[in-house]
C-alpha cells in the first residue's frame, strides 16, 4: 500500500470494484471459488436454511 501523499498514481483497491455474489448471499453459488463475484461469509437465517422464513424480505438476515 502506498502511503505517499504526493504520489501521482491513483491507487484503487480492486476488492471495492467486485460486487457481492447474489447467489452466494442466498446460500449457494454454483461457481464456487471460481465465481467472478465476491463471496462474503455472513450469518444466515436458520429459518431460511430450513426452507422458509416467515419474515420474508423483511428478515433481518437478508
Amino acid at each position: 500500500a502506498c502511503h505517499n501523499k504526493e504520489c501521482p498514481f491513483l491507487h484503487i483497491d480492486p476488492e471495492t470494484k467486485v460486487r457481492d455474489c447474489p447467489w452466494y448471499d442466498r446460500g449457494f453459488c454454483r461457481h464456487g471459488p471460481v465465481c467472478r463475484h465476491r463471496h462474503v461469509r455472513r450469518v444466515l437465517c436458520m429459518a431460511y436454511l430450513a426452507g422458509f422464513c416467515p419474515e420474508g424480505p423483511n428478515c433481518k438476515f437478508m
